[in-house]
């Protein structure tokens, strides 16, 4: 048996993610990516029980690196303005590039057949929206912003 690789894993979702914004989740399978990978279907099984799981780990993939800089720049020894102008400068330039973007369209229009819309938002918008909250949440126990509910 093959001992697996992050390097490997990494390979799959980046061809996979190309994949998935070329064609769609529907019109993407595992044979289509196992043929860009090079490889057979059971070696992307021996990473990913599913296509869904592949596009899970996708999602998660692009929010760690194409989102992480935004919830990065929440420095709370910086000046909450010149904090919070950074944080949103950086987060809509994430969520506004085409490749999150079509992640982003994919996930909702799977979400009515699938568990994918729910990973989504676990993956990435419940978790951005957690470090933002704990963010206001220490300004607040500082006494810079008024005590608020802070997901709110």
């Amino acid at each position: 048996m093959r001992v697996k690789s992050e390097t490997k894993r990494q390979t799959i979702l980046d061809i996979a993610t190309r994949a998935f914004i070329e064609q769609g989740f529907n019109n993407t399978s595992m044979s289509e990516i196992a043929s860009r990978v090079g490889g057979s279907k059971s070696t992307l099984y021996n990473y990913f029980s599913s296509k869904e799981d592949i596009f899970s780990a996708v999602m998660a993939s692009s929010a760690k690196t194409d989102i992480a800089e935004a919830f990065e720049s929440l420095d709370p020894k910086k000046d909450i303005e010149t904090t919070l102008n950074q944080f949103g400068r950086n987060y809509l330039s994430s969520v506004l590039s085409s490749g999150l973007m079509a992640i982003w369209r994919i996930a909702i229009s799977e979400s009515e057949r699938s568990d994918i819309g729910r990973l989504f938002y676990a993956e990435g918008p419940q978790k951005g929206w957690k470090r933002l909250s704990h963010y206001l949440s220490k300004k607040s126990d500082e006494g810079i912003l008024r005590h608020s509910d802070s997901w709110v």
